[in-house]
């Protein structure tokens, strides 16, 4: 469930959140944005990530749904530069710079 101080941020209540995810992932036909793994689009198997890092555009085509370790490692382990990269990564077939400590 989805506590008001994320509602606030995002501008989304729980059902809207939940019907976007689902036309985002079936637009990527269920498939992580980041590793291309499938995804499960319920129970917290998949998230919502704004390309362009505003929680409140919620335009679809600025939303990417990915696997909770690929949210992670955008939010944790990406340098700008990265996470500009994973925006144009589908276009270009761009590697990451960086990688985590444990790969």
């Amino acid at each position: 469930m989805i506590s008001n101080s994320e509602e606030k941020r995002s501008g989304l209540n729980p059902r809207e959140k939940r019907e976007l995810r689902g036309k985002v992932a079936f637009r990527q036909n269920f498939k992580c944005y980041g590793c291309e793994l499938p995804l499960i689009p319920k129970n917290g198997q998949s998230h919502l990530h704004h390309l362009d890092g505003n929680p409140k555009n919620n335009h679809p085509l600025n939303l990417v749904v990915v696997c909770p370790l690929d949210h992670w490692f955008i939010h944790d382990y990406m340098t700008p530069d990265d996470r500009k990269l994973f925006q144009r990564r589908k276009k270009k077939k761009i590697r990451y710079k960086t990688l985590p400590k444990f790969l």
